[in-house]
């Protein structure tokens, strides 16, 4: 069973040795646009999942500030799973693969998923950071996210695993 969660506040990897990135995830719109970066959960991935969405934000269109606003929250996506939904993974299981993609017809609109194996969580059990946590380590990713970014959502599948999808309209913002 799919869950699904929509939040309430506002190229390819070179293949070494036996281990193979998982397929892409089933279920993905269909969408004019589409690249793919899959990398090993390993922190020093995420530099180049922050080089792939810049460039693929680029040929979408987006301005220079459009560009770091997205970059920063697709990098704060891969950092988590790459931190937190890989955890327990074994080696060859522990990819996380980044879809970026944009639509010409309609309202032109760049997304980009962020998957990891991971068993996902309920972000509805997280609770809001306050001034006072502001000090605090962590807790913070999914509201920044959501403020740089039109659309916010998370969604698991069992046997596939976590998605963070970000959404951003082209001109949607100054």
């Amino acid at each position: 069973m799919r869950e699904s969660y929509d939040l309430p506040f506002t190229g390819t990897f070179p293949m070494t040795g036996p281990q193979q990135p998982p397929p892409d995830p089933p279920f993905l719109p269909a969408d004019d646009r589409r690249d793919t970066l899959r990398v090993p959960a390993q922190t020093c991935q995420a530099t180049r999942v922050r080089s792939f969405v810049r460039a693929c934000a680029r040929s979408a269109g987006f301005g220079a500030d459009a560009v770091a606003e997205i970059e920063l929250a697709v990098g704060e996506a891969a950092t988590n799973a790459i931190l937190y939904g890989c955890t327990g993974c074994a080696p060859e299981a522990a990819w996380v693969t980044v879809i970026a993609g944009a639509t010409t017809a309609g309202p032109h609109l760049f997304f980009v998923e962020v998957w990891d194996p991971g068993a996902g969580f309920d972000p509805n059990s997280l609770h809001p950071t306050t001034p006072d946590d502001m000090d605090s380590l962590g807790g913070r990713g999914l509201p920044l996210m959501s403020a740089l970014m039109d659309h916010v959502a998370l969604r698991h599948e069992p046997g596939r695993g976590m998605c963070v999808r970000l959404e951003r309209r082209v001109g949607s913002r100054p």
